[in-house]
């Protein structure tokens, strides 16, 4: 018996490579947040702080920097694939002053950055105003802290997974763009 594997296609590719970027990115939020949950519960501030600031180091600087690099580098031959050859300006790469563009630029007008420290930030300030919360009642405390923990592994989650969507998305339209040679754009 013979099996018939079909190639698959550049969409194919692109979304797996995105869904193992989002996975990544979960689980440093799930494992960050309960770091920072677990040292708050216990009254450890500076720890909670401390994996906070791990949390958005890490999805800045190993979660979204390397995939929108990764994205961006990819397109080169996803487009080779799909551009007419005839339009196609063979010698157009990625260039160092290129991949850090696409490292850092806005995406749809967001700079994605900003946006996950604005959130970390936010989650910060929300810890500790429940640190104050139940200080006499464990159980409450605990209920406190896991919801804060649920709030913000969900929009966290939400937002990592849809800018890494929208990298994509716009770094293979950028390049499809600098890939059309210069005379006929």
């Amino acid at each position: 018996m013979t099996s018939t594997t079909a190639t698959p296609t550049v969409e194919d590719t692109q979304a797996a490579e995105c869904l193992a970027w989002q996975v990544r990115a979960q689980a440093v939020i799930a494992n960050r947040l309960e770091d920072a949950r677990s040292h708050a519960e216990t009254g450890r501030t500076r720890a909670a702080d401390r994996s906070l600031d791990e949390l958005e180091q890490s999805l800045s600087e190993e979660i979204i920097g390397p995939a929108r690099e990764q994205f961006f580098r990819r397109s080169f031959a996803d487009q080779r694939s799909q551009l007419d050859p005839e339009i196609v300006d063979l010698n157009c790469v990625a260039t160092p002053d290129c991949v850090r563009a696409a490292r850092r630029a806005p995406i749809g007008g967001d700079d994605q950055y900003g946006v996950v420290r604005s959130m970390v930030d936010d989650a910060r300030r929300q810890l500790k105003l429940v640190a104050g919360v139940g200080e006499n009642d464990p159980t409450a405390r605990a209920a406190y802290h896991e919801m804060w923990q649920c709030r913000h592994r969900a929009a966290l989650t939400s937002t990592v997974k849809t800018a890494l969507s929208d990298a994509q998305m716009s770094l293979f339209n950028v390049v499809g763009q600098l890939m059309i040679r210069s005379d006929i754009r």
